[in-house]
């Protein structure tokens, strides 16, 4: 689960969806509308905090994360 905050996310927005969305131009968007809401993950396997980790700390965690599943080798 990456978690972090909605104007964290409408910051990092390349595309701009998030912007649409607020000003009404997509319609239904997840997390913006009142009847598509947002519903994060009751217990993840793994959360990471990009609003309080840097992008080389949320990979690091990421990694060791998949090694000890032994998903990843």
């Amino acid at each position: 689960y990456i978690k972090s905050k909605l104007s964290t996310v409408i910051n990092r927005d390349v595309k701009g969806l998030y912007s649409k969305a607020v000003n009404g131009e997509i319609k239904n968007f997840i997390g913006i509308a009142p009847e598509v809401p947002y519903k994060p993950p009751k217990t993840p396997a793994l959360t990471l905090d990009t609003d309080k980790e840097t992008v080389d700390q949320s990979v690091q965690k990421m990694l060791h994360f998949l090694e000890n599943e032994h998903l990843y080798k």
